[in-house]
């Protein structure tokens, strides 16, 4: 496993450093000199579909079950695509219906529209696209597509008036898959009635049954903060929004990184990039759906000599989430990803891992219920790049606390360690991981029943260690430090 946990040695207590098990790096096939903006959807049920830009068209690939195959264009000859690295067109899929929306070029021009492709058979064949904005005295951009709880599509994007000022988010429903959709209603301005919206940041739309968020980089008076959109009746009307960020970052342009978002269970979690203090760093917050209250910006936090982060992405399966940016360390721009199969029991952030790409660019990544799925952009080249992780489903939480299933005594030592393990009985297999999540060799472990485990530390060096236990359902980890 290649891949370096970042901790804190001072906190009270630890949880599990949930083992993803990552495969080779793969580049997409055919000749991809771009991979713009790439975006992947799973909706847990079916393979994740991946769209990017490239030479102002949107291509598609679907994993074909061991991986993701040459990726095809998707609008018309007649049609180009407005792309860049930092933004493009989008994708949402639920089994075997994809949607696809994008932008036509020029950005500028009033006949030039956002557009939407429905796919019904995985993507195999896409009906003609449909119109989505009408617009008769303005401008649009950067659309976002969600699938609402019947199968149909509804859309974000940016509108403008006519000098491309007074930027606001809307959003369009259709009630027909696809076909036709309605007139747009404001999702923004909560900051302000006189707000915009930081015109060069994507968007984010999510939904949960008719709980819809659209998630947005706000501008009130240069004040850059990321904002919600809140909707409780399938998105006919957003009657509430709500400030995730809290930190009132004052800045006068627009940094061109937007949030993302994710709903599990009774939360919305969302993230974003925020430089109050003088430096990017990338935030998460948890916002309580029965109260609509959340705490603000929770920082990820990460290695000491980061220069920036940027471009987080999060998403959700259950109860299991990842979320993954783009760190710069001593000059090299890194894939960082946080992971937990059980938000309510491990928080984000509890391990942060840097995976192999010191040239990253934007990425995304999609979790369904075994796999997480990871693509970026090359950096230097370009190219566009996968790889993929499995995970373990269900874990415990073990706290150094008083009420915790494992004690190990004495903890730390220059010795050996006991643990009592009468809460969980004996285990299958019992193994030492060190701190980059490989086995431990050549370490003498003791079972011995009823309730006892002593693991002999002697030989090792100082520093931390991890001792799990495998269950047939049910894997443990307790933390050990070595004088």
């Amino acid at each position: 496993m290649r891949y370096q946990f970042l901790f804190s040695l001072y906190m009270v207590s630890t949880s599990l450093v949930a083992q993803i098990s990552w495969g080779p790096t793969f580049e997409f096939p055919g000749n991809s000199p771009e991979g713009n903006f790439p975006k992947i959807e799973a909706d847990g049920h079916s393979f994740p579909s991946v769209i990017w830009g490239e030479r102002n068209n949107l291509y598609l690939s679907t994993w074909d079950g061991n991986a993701f195959p040459e990726g095809q264009i998707m609008q018309p000859d007649s049609f180009k695509v407005a792309q860049a690295e930092w933004m493009g067109p989008d994708v949402a899929k639920r089994r075997d219906t994809i949607y696809l929306v994008f932008k036509e070029i020029p950005e500028s021009d009033p006949n030039s529209h956002i557009w939407c492709m429905a796919s019904f058979d995985n993507g195999l064949t896409f009906g003609p696209p449909a119109r989505v904005d009408f617009i008769s005295d303005g401008l649009s951009r950067f659309p976002a597509v969600a699938i609402d709880k019947n199968g149909h599509p509804m859309v974000a994007f940016m509108r403008f008036d006519a000098s491309f000022v007074d930027a606001r988010w809307v959003v369009c429903r259709s009630e027909d898959y696809g076909v036709s959709f309605m007139p747009d209603v404001l999702a923004s301005r909560w900051s302000d009635p006189e707000a915009e919206v930081c015109d060069c940041c994507p968007g984010e739309l999510v939904v949960q049954g008719d709980n819809v968020a659209m998630i947005y980089r706000d501008n009130n008076a240069n004040i850059r903060d990321t904002w919600v959109g809140y909707s409780t009746n399938g998105a006919r009307s957003f009657d509430t929004g709500f400030d995730v960020d809290k930190q009132k970052w004052l800045i006068t342009y627009c940094p061109s990184t937007g949030p993302d978002g994710c709903f599990a269970g009774d939360t919305l979690f969302t993230t974003f990039m925020n430089a109050t203090g003088g430096r990017n760093k990338v935030f998460y917050n948890q916002t309580n759906l029965n109260t609509l209250q959340n705490p603000g910006a929770t920082f990820i936090g990460s290695s000491a000599n980061f220069a920036s982060q940027s471009f987080p992405r999060i998403a959700s399966h259950d109860k299991a989430l990842v979320m993954g940016w783009v760190e710069l360390i001593n000059g090299k721009a890194w894939l960082a990803l946080t992971f937990t199969p059980d938000y309510e029991k491990v928080p984000l952030g509890d391990s942060i891992v840097f995976l192999e790409g010191e040239n990253a660019g934007h990425l995304d990544l999609a979790i369904n219920e075994e796999n997480i799925f990871l693509i970026w952009q090359d950096g230097r080249t370009k190219s566009l790049k996968y790889k993929v992780g499995s995970y373990e489903k269900i874990v415990s939480v073990l706290e150094f606390a008083d009420e915790k299933a494992l004690k190990a005594y004495p903890n730390p030592t220059s010795d050996y360690w006991n643990i009592d393990i009468s809460k969980i009985g004996i285990p299958e297999k019992v193994t030492l991981l060190d701190t980059k999540g490989d086995l431990v060799e050549n370490v003498l472990i003791d079972i011995i029943p009823p309730a006892t485990i002593i693991c002999h530390g002697q030989n090792l060096k100082t520093g931390v260690y991890f001792l799990k236990f495998a269950h047939p359902s049910l894997t443990e980890i307790i933390r050990l430090i070595k004088l």
